[in-house]
Order: structure tokens, then C-alpha cells, then sequence
């Protein structure tokens, strides 16, 4: 699915995958803190150990926040938040709160953008709006979904796959 890795080394480090609007597909190992991602293009994503990671803290210089996917490879719990992009947030066994974040909504008369979001063996709490789907396997705790309103409830792409807990 990648065509690079690059992992990061230190706290602080800065990390390009290409240049601008290049469309290669890199996936960015971060385990340490304050790793600034600078990325031109493409399907991209982050694998990290952090417990708490967002695709929205990425620093925005040019193309940066181009990244769509993060997954959690540490142990415990983990929090992920996606960005406006279509994003696959992957948990592992803590307790999870995964979440896809906010400007998932049809603009200019584009489609909507649709978020995936999985956990795990644990209880994990997911964050979706009107444009996600969770994927949770039976048997992997009691988890539960928070609802969002806003503006894509016009445009409903919710799929849940049971059993979770529903909340509003």
C-alpha cells in the first residue's frame, strides 16, 4: 500500500516524504513527540506508539495535512483524531476513543467524505458524525458511539457494525 517508510528518530524531528504535490504513498512510523510531517500528495499514513495522536495537530506548510490514515501500534489506550480528509483510524486492545474528525462535509457540490474508524479488544468510545462507518467485531468489549450533528446529517453515510452501545 506504501511505497516509503520513514521513521521517526527523536523528539522535535521534522519528516518529508516528497515534494510538493508528489503522489507517493508514505507511511510515517512516529514514536516520539513533536514530529512535524511535511507531505506533498497521495495516500498516506501514521503508524505510531503515542498514546494520544492527531491528524489535526499536523503543522499546515503547503501540502502537510495530506494525511489520511493513523494507527495505533503501542500498548494501552489510545486517542486518535482524524482531519477533513477521508480518514482509517485503526485502534488496537485498550480502551479507545477514535475519532474522524470535523469537515467531513460535502463542499462545492462534492461527495461527502466518509471516515473509518475500527478499535479493538477493548471498550472503546467512537466519535462519528453523519459520515462514518465503524467497524467493531462482536465479542471485543462494550463500546460506545457519540453522535455529532452538524451540517452532513442532510447527507446521512452512518454504518455501524453491531454490537456497540448508541448514545446521543
Amino acid at each position: 500500500m506504501y511505497d516509503q517508510t520513514i521513521n521517526s528518530e527523536f523528539d522535535g524531528q521534522s519528516l518529508s516524504g516528497n515534494g510538493p504535490w508528489s503522489f507517493e504513498n508514505t507511511l510515517y512510523v512516529v514514536n516520539h513527540n513533536n514530529v512535524s510531517i511535511y507531505d506533498g500528495g497521495g495516500i498516506d499514513g501514521i503508524e505510531t506508539s503515542l498514546n494520544t495522536y492527531s491528524l489535526n495537530s499536523l503543522p499546515y506548510q503547503g501540502s502537510s495535512s495530506f494525511i489520511e490514515n493513523l494507527s495505533f501500534k503501542g500498548t494501552g489506550n489510545f486517542t486518535g483524531t482524524g482531519n477533513g480528509y477521508a480518514n482509517h483510524i485503526i485502534g488496537a486492545s485498550g480502551d479507545d476513543t477514535l475519532d474522524g474528525g470535523y469537515n467531513n462535509y460535502p463542499y462545492n457540490g462534492e461527495p461527502a467524505v466518509v471516515d473509518t474508524i475500527a478499535g479493538g479488544t477493548g471498550n472503546d468510545t467512537y466519535m462519528v458524525d453523519a459520515n462514518t462507518v465503524v467497524i467493531e467485531n462482536a465479542g471485543e468489549g462494550t463500546d460506545t458511539v457519540i453522535f455529532r450533528s452538524g451540517p452532513g446529517w442532510q447527507h446521512p453515510h452512518l454504518l455501524i457494525y453491531w454490537p456497540i452501545t448508541l448514545k446521543t
